[in-house]
């Protein structure tokens, strides 16, 4: 399995949050690397503003359709206070 991972890690690659620089690196995984298969935890990392957050989600779904990439997709947001959608876990934590 070790060789077929490929580990975009927000946390000890802070450079990856910035949304640019994540699109090109993601879409060197799914288009060099030939990816087929993507869990990406969190999104919650690629947007602070939640409805930014929709476009960029709605924006993988479609890149990943057009490329035949199966993606499972983790939002971690806080539900303590009705619609804040804070950050929860993860960094959020941190």
């Amino acid at each position: 399995i070790k060789e077929n991972l490929f580990v975009l890690d927000t946390v000890f690659y802070p450079e990856l949050r910035d949304w640019n620089t994540f699109a090109e690196t993601y879409r060197y995984a799914v288009q060099k690397e030939k990816i087929e298969l993507a869990i990406i935890d969190s999104v919650t990392v690629l947007e602070a503003y939640r409805g930014a957050l929709k476009y960029r989600v709605m924006e993988l779904a479609r890149y990943n359709q057009l490329h035949g990439v199966t993606a499972l997709y983790i939002n971690q947001r806080s539900a303590e206070h009705w619609d804040t959608y804070d950050m929860a876990g993860g960094i959020g934590l941190a």
